[in-house]
């Protein structure tokens, strides 16, 4: 079994689709109005729909989800990338000597997401 999509509703559409299209390399799957489906290399599916009105995003502080990459230099390519573009950032890129390689930001929503790889 393999997670294979995950469903998130976003105060902008256009935004957040914009974001994982430049920042992550998602491309368009199919849009349902008034929504998107991305994927991504692998294969894996993101939703992204509006909120409904009065609703917000709210989660504990240690909610997010992360995508793990193939290497720490992609890890630190993503970061490079989002800081010239302006995203927010929970922690800025971290080494954990040769083993791994993160860092966390906000994605639109928001929603708190974490880049990382890790030796296998």
């Amino acid at each position: 079994m393999k997670l294979n999509h995950l469903h998130l509703n976003v105060p902008d559409v256009s935004k957040a689709r914009n974001f994982y299209e430049e920042f992550l390399d998602f491309k368009l799957l199919f849009e349902h109005e008034p929504g998107v489906f991305l994927t991504d290399e692998s294969g894996f599916q993101l939703a992204l729909d509006p909120l409904g009105e009065n609703e917000r995003v709210d989660f504990p502080s240690w909610y997010h989800f992360g995508f793990c990459v193939e290497s720490a230099e992609k890890v630190k390519s993503i970061y490079e990338k989002m800081k010239l573009g302006g995203v927010e950032f929970v922690h800025d890129y971290r080494e954990y000597g040769s083993d791994a390689a993160n860092f966390y930001c906000w994605a639109p929503g928001p929603y708190k997401m974490e880049i990382t790889w890790n030796r296998d």
